[in-house]
């Protein structure tokens, strides 16, 4: 046997060490077979006979070949995996009888295992049975009842989870019911607030009508859509938060006091909603002032339920306090934001009603009337912000027209109070005269609407006539690019309108265009074209105006 070897070993200058690695080398099999033999047989038919029987054999397994302790824990740490992973297979609905936690019990000491060492394997293959019994103790109301925490307690002593893993589980078993509530609240808020422009934006799909578009908005007090049933989901949410005693208190910080850094305990919620990746900041903070709103627009015992709950609302959200403090302070200009903007996507402005209603915010509010409509203008300042930018997404000449009008009407500058930029206001001018020139309504004898734009814009004149010059070339380019492509292909029909516009564009300029037909031959059919026309009805000494503006613009001799 290897054990008389012992002498032949020191003769040799065989260190412990080496001799240990050697006879696992050599050894190591035999043991291994020997272990998960008494795996198997003890997890198939379990008797404190048969348990015996096979540690006897492998402590003999050991002794004869002089295998460590070590390393039947090394190895044992697998086998007892093994183990585990096969009872909860045969264990009725996961959870192991009293006689298969025996047979647990028997491999952990044959293996010369810690208690420790079996948490691991216990949490893979019984944890999953925990939180399935965490969650049916939540039943419909999702609160664990006093009588049902002392029985998961019992149950987790039978699956043989640490104590540790199982709050763990306990927080992943409240996540999976918290998430589904939080996006609730989410989706709902969402859908009541955002237009339908915003929401597609937002979930990256098409939503349907723009909210803005139809007129159509979402119902409820201070813009808070659906606010009854919303306001009772973040309630409902709060009161599972707190029932379930998954808030505690914890160190949150620290703070100097008499020079000293001292701990500052407060609440701490481990599970949030920013946390947990059910909503963005964003959006944790717009509910959470939304949610003020209600509270503020709340009476009686209801208003104090709701300011009750709001600091636990903020911190299950996952905002710090400094946050709900700086929401908290500018309470008063999210109450007028979110009237301002339901009203002015219902009806586009704000009426006698609407006035008499923020008058009476302002008195709640303690707001000085100076105060109040700063307030509102500040509030139909965002609203007309985030409607250009929906505008300018798509824009098109009779809505930058409807746009500007309004902003007018509210007595609003466009950049100044509503944020439009000079690069924007250009191509809100450019938009509206493109149609204006092509249509003929704006004429070098006749540019009124082309400077009610300007002047409704509050552009500088000197920039639109730079705008209005350039924007005329490059159109009357385009032009000449379609007519050429046109008469290439034979159809001389199709280029009348647009030898027409030219004809426009170069009365504006001097007939000096800036342009270049690069064969003559092509130049003079344009313009042979153009005097067929029929110009009856039509002064003849335009006509021939028009004709030499159109040869200068062709590049064709006046003479010829």
């Amino acid at each position: 046997m290897f054990s008389q070897t012992k002498e032949v070993q020191g003769l040799l200058g065989i260190s412990d060490d080496q001799a240990e690695i050697e006879a696992r080398a050599a050894y190591g099999p035999e043991l291994q077979k020997a272990c998960i033999t008494a795996c198997d047989e003890i997890v198939q038919d379990y008797t404190p006979e048969l348990s015996k029987n096979m540690e006897l054999k492998i402590n003999e397994t050991m002794k004869n070949y002089r295998l460590s302790e070590d390393y039947i824990r090394e190895q044992g740490g697998s086998f007892y995996a093994k183990a585990v992973s096969q009872i909860s297979n045969k264990s009725p609905g996961g959870i192991p009888t009293p006689e298969l936690n025996e047979a647990l019990e028997s491999l952990r000491v044959m293996y010369r295992l810690e208690k420790e060492d079996t948490y691991p394997a216990h949490l893979e293959y019984f944890g999953a049975v925990y939180k399935k019994s965490i969650l049916e103790a939540m039943g419909s109301t999702g609160v664990i009842r006093p009588e049902l925490r002392d029985g998961l307690a019992d149950l987790r002593l039978r699956l043989g989870v640490r104590e540790e893993d199982t709050k763990e589980l306990f927080l992943s078993a409240i996540e999976k019911k918290f998430v589904p509530m939080m996006e609730w609240i989410n989706a709902e808020m969402e859908r009541t607030q955002l237009s339908q422009k915003q929401l597609s934006d937002r979930r990256g799909k098409d939503m349907g009508e723009d909210v803005f578009q139809t007129g159509k908005s979402a119902d409820g007090t201070l813009g808070l859509g659906a606010e009854v049933n919303i306001m009772g989901d973040i309630i409902n949410l709060v009161d599972f938060y707190t029932e379930n005693e998954i808030a505690e208190e914890a160190e949150i910080g620290t703070k100097e006091v008499d020079g000293e850094e001292v701990p500052v305990i407060g609440t701490s919620y481990p599970i949030t909603a920013i946390g947990s990746e059910a909503i963005d900041t964003n959006m944790a903070e717009y509910l959470y002032r939304q949610f003020v709103v209600g509270a503020f627009s709340a009476q009686g015992e209801q208003a104090s339920r709701y300011e009750g709950a709001r600091a636990s609302f903020g911190g299950i959200l996952g905002l710090t306090n400094e946050k709900m403090e700086e929401i908290n302070d500018n309470i008063g200009s999210s109450v007028y934001d979110n009237f301002v903007s339901r009203s002015m996507s219902q009806k586009g402005s704000l009426d006698q009603q609407d006035m008499m209603f923020l008058a009476n915010i302002q008195t709640k509010l303690g707001l000085t009337s100076e105060q109040g409509e700063k307030l509102m203008m500040q509030s139909q300042k965002k609203v007309l912000s985030e409607e250009v930018t929906s505008i300018m997404d798509n824009a098109t000449p009779e809505g930058i027209k409807a746009f500007r009008e309004k902003c007018n009407t509210m007595g609003m500058d466009l950049t100044n109070d509503v944020g439009i930029t000079g690069h924007q206001l250009v191509r809100m001018f450019e938009q509206e005269i493109i149609p204006a020139l092509k249509s003929g309504e704006i004429t070098v004898d006749n540019n009124d609407s082309m400077v009610e734009i300007q002047e409704s814009l509050n552009m500088d004149p000197d920039e639109c006539e730079t705008v209005f010059e350039k924007t005329v070339l490059r159109l009357a380019k385009d032009g000449l690019g379609l007519i050429v492509s046109e008469l290439m292909r034979g159809r001389e029909e199709n280029t009348v309108d647009q030898i027409i516009q030219l004809v426009r564009y170069a009365a504006f300029m001097g007939g000096d265009l800036d342009l270049t037909v690069e064969e003559e031959a092509t130049a003079w059919q344009i313009f042979n074209i153009y005097e067929a026309f029929d110009f009856s009805g039509v002064d003849a000494e335009t006509v021939e105006e028009n004709k030499e503006l159109l040869k200068i613009a062709l590049g064709v001799s006046v003479e010829s």
